[in-house]
This record gives C-alpha cells, sequence and structure tokens, in this order.
C-alpha cells in the first residue's frame, strides 16, 4: 500500500522522533506520548496546512502490518475505550501502524521508514 507523507523538508527517513513538532500533531501529543508519522492513503492532502508543502513523500507499506481500526476486527476500540495510550501501545507491538479515519482516511507508523520517492508539491 502507498502512503503519502508531506512536508517541507529534505527527507531521505521518515522519522517519528519528530512527532508534535508542528501544532497539528501536537495535539495529537495530548492523547498519548508515543511517537508516530503520519500519512495520507491518498496522494491529495485534505488539511490546509499541507497544501502547500514543499514535498510529498511516498513509502510503500505491506497492508497487513496496518491494523485497520475503520472495520476494527480484533474489538480494539471497546477493548481500549477512554485509553488511547494503551491502543496505541497495543498496536505498536503488534503492527507497524494503524489505519483510521478522522472525517478522511489517514495511516499512523510508529517506526522509521525510508521514502521510496520524492514529489515536489
Amino acid at each position: 500500500m502507498k502512503l503519502y507523507h508531506y512536508s517541507d523538508k529534505e527527507l531521505k527517513i521518515i522519522e517519528v522522533k519528530h512527532f508534535a513538532e508542528n501544532p497539528y500533531s501536537f495535539n495529537e501529543k495530548k492523547s498519548s506520548s508515543i511517537e508516530r508519522s503520519f500519512f495520507y492513503l491518498e496522494q491529495k492532502p485534505k488539511e490546509h496546512h499541507l497544501v502547500n508543502a514543499k514535498y510529498c513523500y511516498i513509502v510503500n507499506v505491506d497492508n497487513g502490518k496496518l491494523y485497520d481500526l475503520r472495520e476494527d476486527k480484533e474489538g480494539l476500540k471497546v477493548k481500549y475505550q477512554n485509553n488511547t495510550e494503551g491502543l496505541l501501545e497495543h498496536l505498536k507491538v503488534n503492527y507497524l501502524g494503524a489505519i483510521y479515519n478522522v472525517g478522511f482516511d489517514i495511516a499512523i507508523l510508529f517506526y522509521d521508514v525510508q521514502a521510496i520517492a520524492k514529489m515536489y508539491h
């Protein structure tokens, strides 16, 4: 599965250590301190702050390594209801990342990943 990451920085590797460096992911840190990077499932940013990003990086991830919270076949949303930290810890131990919907579909990865392509946006 191709995932798309937008940035104004030159990157070879998309590193999770940059989690919460911008105001949008900083808000995510309020619900969990587990580092992660964010990606779109489509090659078009849905958030206004990314529309003018200099670069769009493409990574390739095996679908089986991403847990799809939209389907939630393991019932994790019920098991970890009101415990975002616990949910993310479980996902990090068992998966490379996850897919979920925030009004549009996104993916998160818990580990650094090498970009396979870079496009000027």
